[in-house]
C-alpha cells in the first residue's frame, strides 16, 4: 500500500504577522478574512509542489546513487563515467533499500525530502550561473531558486488549514 505524503505549504517570514492579524476576527466570513489577512507574498513559494508532482526524478537518482556509493562500492581512481544503465538500476536499487532501512521508506517523487533537496540543488546551480556571469552572490536574491532563505516554515496542508481558522 502506498501512501501519498500531504501536500506541503512553503511559508516565508512575513506568514506569521499575517496570520496574528487573523485572531479575533469574525470567522463567518473565512474568503473576507484570507483574502485581507494572507497575501502571495506570505509564501516563499506561491505554486509549491503538490504530491504529484514529478519533477523530482532525477533528486531521486541522486540519493538512491548516493546511498548505494556510501554503503561500500569501491571507490574509482581518477575520472569516473556514468554508470551503464543496468549498472545505474542496480545501484539505485541498493541505494532504494538502503533509504527504506534507514529511513522506513523510499524516495518518492513528489516527497517533501526531495522537494528540499531540488529547492537546494536549484539555489546551488543559480549561485554557480552568478558567479560564472559575474553577478554578486547576493542571498537575498528574490528568484525562484531562493525559496530555501525566503522559507521560515513548511506546513502539511491540514496544518496550514487549521492554522489559518485559529488564527495561530
Amino acid at each position: 500500500m502506498s501512501v501519498s505524503q500531504p501536500n506541503c505549504h512553503w511559508l516565508s517570514q512575513s506568514f506569521a504577522p499575517a496570520l496574528a492579524k487573523l485572531s479575533g476576527t469574525d470567522v463567518a466570513q473565512p474568503t473576507k478574512i484570507l483574502s485581507q489577512a494572507v497575501s502571495a507574498s506570505d509564501f516563499s513559494d506561491p505554486t509549491p509542489p503538490t504530491s504529484n508532482d514529478s519533477s523530482t526524478g532525477s533528486q531521486a537518482r541522486q540519493l538512491e546513487l548516493a546511498l548505494a556509493h556510501h554503503i561500500g562500492q569501491p571507490a574509482q581512481a581518477g575520472p569516473s563515467s556514468p554508470p551503464s544503465p543496468d549498472r545505474e538500476d542496480q545501484l539505485r536499487a541498493k541505494g532504494g533499500i538502503e533509504l527504506a532501512e534507514r529511513t522506513g521508506g523510499r524516495a518518492k517523487l513528489g516527497s517533501l525530502a526531495l522537494q528540499l533537496l531540488k529547492a537546494r540543488l536549484s539555489a546551488d546551480e543559480a549561485r554557480r550561473q552568478r558567479r560564472w556571469s559575474g553577478e554578486p552572490d547576493s542571498i537575498a536574491s528574490h528568484s525562484k531558486h531562493a525559496v530555501l532563505c525566503d522559507t521560515d516554515r513548511i506546513l502539511m496542508e491540514g496544518n496550514l488549514l487549521a492554522s489559518l481558522l485559529i488564527g495561530k
